[in-house]
């Protein structure tokens, strides 16, 4: 076997090194928060929502079933609910409104229960949530207009938990969310891990 000299054993850390700067920045990326969106489709208004709730950081308050799917912008409310079991969390902090409307029932629903309640600082979710789950889920309101609604367009933001478990709801209403893409820099970065660690796996063939 080929005994690597110094300079070749630090190419080698060298290129382990960003390689595993690559894999933490691709886990990073995956970390996604849930996203809102309530736009105008035609003739009619939708909202999607879309992600997964860490749990760390609110509070459980109690569980209900039922409830009506609407939207309540003076009171930073949109509840999409599907009529199975609902808990109830407190703990988020933002907007206590995204608009003027009054609650406005939405036509149809479908996908999981998911709720926030912005000027009462909760988080609705599915009975038995567990954290981390995906969440996905629709509203219709037929034959009608973000500004009958009363919504204000605008980016709307509640957070909570800290550090490792910081996590967020984003409402985008009447605007485009953002395409996420790394920075300039990370890309740099890597890049240079997967270069480093595709010139590591060269270099082993070649020795082998």
């Amino acid at each position: 076997m080929k005994r690597l000299n110094i300079a070749e054993r630090n190419r080698n850390g060298k290129s382990l090194a960003l390689a595993a700067g690559a894999i933490f920045l691709l886990c990073s990326y995956g970390r996604a928060a849930t996203i809102v969106t309530l736009e105008q489709a035609g003739s009619d208004v939708v909202a999607t929502a879309s992600g997964s709730i860490d749990l760390t950081g609110l509070t459980f308050q109690y569980s209900s079933s039922g409830g009506a799917n609407d939207v309540v912008a003076s009171q930073a409310t949109i509840a999409f609910k599907n009529g199975g079991t609902i808990d109830v969390y407190s703990g988020i902090t933002g907007p206590s409104s995204f608009g003027s409307g009054s609650i406005t029932f939405a036509s149809s629903q479908t996908g999981d229960v998911f709720g926030v309640i912005g000027y009462m600082n909760d988080i609705q979710l599915p009975g038995g949530y567990v954290s981390g789950a995906v969440l996905s889920s629709t509203l219709t309101w037929d034959n009608t207009t973000l500004a009958a609604l009363g919504v204000t367009p605008g980016t709307y933001t509640w957070t909570w938990g800290s550090g490792d478990h910081a996590d967020s709801v984003t409402l985008y209403a009447g605007v485009t969310p953002p395409t996420e893409a790394p920075e300039p820099g990370s890309v740099l970065l890597l890049s240079a891990g997967f270069a480093g660690f595709a010139g590591l796996t060269l270099r082993k063939h070649r020795r082998a």
